[in-house]
């Protein structure tokens, strides 16, 4: 079973393993970091969606942009410059990118230069008009978030009543067209009750779900934000994730997982003997971003990632190679909390740089929020197991893959 499984961390897998980057994309991404190459990128294409969702990070309406959004010329101008550099993976999402009405030209001329293209969406306004033309250029992937389970759960979260039957016909129609799919699920207040109905919707439609139920703060629609969403507690979190794992694994295989020697023992031993010599030290960054992957907003600024507001360069400004260069310059300063270094639950959690910052303004603060999620985990596995062996649970919705 892969160790990230109890990592307590808001996802219900390791995906490096089961579903998302390949061995070889791992190699290529080792070997990107080490050459500062932008090997995979996001083009944020519009803040502006047909739907308003609660926790929504980067949602705005016409009125409230500041500028104006990038032309089809300007993001093809990126892109060469990008591909120039090595850029080989584009995702491109939004807001939602299917909104904009020169989406089509935008994505198969990115189509036409040989990028792996995937798109992120809410799938609400995929209809027959644009599988059509989707499945002669086909992305390697559309990830669809699905919000809930019905149309009143969408009305209450995203503001749009005929949201499920809109996403289930969306999800229905790339099938037919042979696109793969992926479905998303961000676990909110409003829609957690719809956990199980999800889930037994994937199995029925035979797609891969990942479930988070970690909400950012919406740090980039301003700084009185920060540590702040319309999300659950930390300890509800952590019971969802515990949730989200039984679900993937069953009944027999989570009550192995999660023996109180796996829950705490093992994992603690190892870490307090890891961290005792590194007490005062600061670490980098755990991920790619900044050091081969990118973020470009709506309005043309580049971000080590999408969930930060700063370090942040104007490609309009600086030309796509310059913002790069000063992105990694400046993700590479940014170092760890000095608690995040020495923390007892170091290598069960996945807390990046990111959250750090959308939860406490810096990064010389650990996150109050994340830190009690994790910490609240282990207590939520014993709950959980608890809820399983009085039977308290249903069991007809999890995959248990070899």
């Amino acid at each position: 079973m892969p160790e990230k499984f109890f990592d307590g961390g808001g996802s219900t897998v390791d995906l490096n393993i089961r579903y998302q980057i390949p061995h070889i994309n791992q190699y290529l991404y080792a070997k990107a970091d080490m050459r500062n190459i932008p090997l995979g990128g996001t083009f944020e294409l519009t803040p502006m969606c047909n739907m308003n969702c609660r926790m929504c990070y980067v949602h705005l309406d016409q009125k409230q942009m500041p500028e104006r959004l990038l032309t089809v010329y300007e993001w093809i101008q990126i892109a060469e410059a990008a591909k120039e550099k090595g850029l080989l993976f584009l995702l491109l999402t939004g807001g939602e990118p299917f909104l904009r009405e020169d989406f089509k030209e935008i994505y198969l001329k990115l189509h036409q230069m040989g990028f792996v293209l995937s798109v992120n969406t809410n799938g609400t306004l995929i209809t027959e008009k644009e599988v059509s033309w989707l499945k002669e250029a086909a992305p390697i992937r559309i990830n669809i978030t699905v919000y809930g389970a019905s149309n009143d759960t969408y009305d209450q979260l995203c503001g749009n009543p005929r949201g499920y039957d809109q996403v289930m016909k969306a999800i229905h129609l790339l099938k037919e067209a042979g696109i793969e799919v992926k479905l998303n699920y961000s676990l909110t207040p409003y829609n957690a009750g719809d956990f199980y109905e999800i889930k037994k919707m994937s199995l029925r439609e035979g797609l891969f779900l990942q479930a988070t139920t970690y909400m950012y703060p919406p740090l980039r629609k301003g700084r009185e934000n920060i540590g702040k969403n319309d999300r659950v507690s930390p300890e509800e979190a952590a019971y969802y994730t515990a949730l989200s794992h039984y679900y993937e694994y069953g009944p027999e295989q989570f009550l192995k997982g999660t023996e109180e020697k796996n829950l705490v023992h093992e994992c603690m031993d190892r870490v307090l003997s890891d961290s005792h010599s590194e007490s005062g030290k600061r670490e980098h960054l755990r991920c790619h971003a900044g050091m081969s992957t990118f973020w470009v907003t709506w309005n043309g600024r580049m971000t080590p990632c999408g969930m930060m507001d700063q370090p942040a360069v104007s490609i309009r400004e600086k030309g796509f190679s310059e913002a790069w260069n000063e992105v990694g310059r400046q993700t590479r300063k940014i170092l760890m909390p000095e608690k995040c270094t020495s923390c007892i639950y170091k290598k069960r959690c996945s807390t990046c740089a990111a959250m750090v910052l959308a939860e406490t303004g810096g990064f010389e603060k650990a996150p109050a929020y994340r830190c009690h999620m994790i910490e609240s985990y282990p207590e939520a596995c014993r709950k959980l197991r608890q809820q399983i062996i009085r039977h308290e649970l249903k069991e007809d919705v999890w995959i248990n893959e070899k």
